[in-house]
C-alpha cells in the first residue's frame, strides 16, 4: 500500500519530512516503516532518476497529535462510505473542501 500511494511523491522531492503514526512501524516484510521506504527509494533510484537526497521519518503518537486524529477521522469517513455504501457521509465530506489535494506534497 505505501508503495503504490506514496513512492512517486517520495521520488519526486530532494528532502522529505515524513511523519507516520507511531502504529504503523513494521510492515508486511518485517522491517520498520523507515528501513522499508529507503529501501523502496533506493530500488527506485537504481531504475530512475530521482531527486530525493534525504528522507527523515518521525513518527508521531496518534493520541496526542491532532493532526493524525483528524486523518483517521476522515479515512474512517471515506471507508465506511464506500464499505457499507453509505451515502450519508457525503454531507460530511462536501462540508470539507480541500485546498491542498497532495497531502502537503508540492
Amino acid at each position: 500500500m505505501v508503495k503504490t500511494m506514496l513512492l512517486d511523491h517520495l521520488c519526486k522531492y530532494k528532502h522529505i519530512d515524513f511523519m507516520p503514526d507511531s502504529r504503523c512501524e513494521k510492515v508486511n516484510v518485517g522491517w520498520n516503516l523507515e528501513i522499508y521506504l529507503k529501501q523502496m527509494l533506493a530500488e527506485c533510484a537504481q531504475l530512475n532518476d530521482i531527486e530525493n537526497e534525504s528522507l527523515n521519518i518521525k513518527p508521531f503518537d496518534s493520541r496526542t497529535t491532532k493532526e493524525l486524529q483528524f486523518i483517521d477521522f476522515y479515512a474512517g469517513l471515506i471507508w465506511s462510505k464506500y464499505e457499507f455504501k453509505d451515502i450519508r457521509i457525503d454531507q460530511y465530506l462536501d462540508m470539507v473542501t480541500p485546498s491542498n489535494e497532495l497531502l502537503f506534497f508540492e
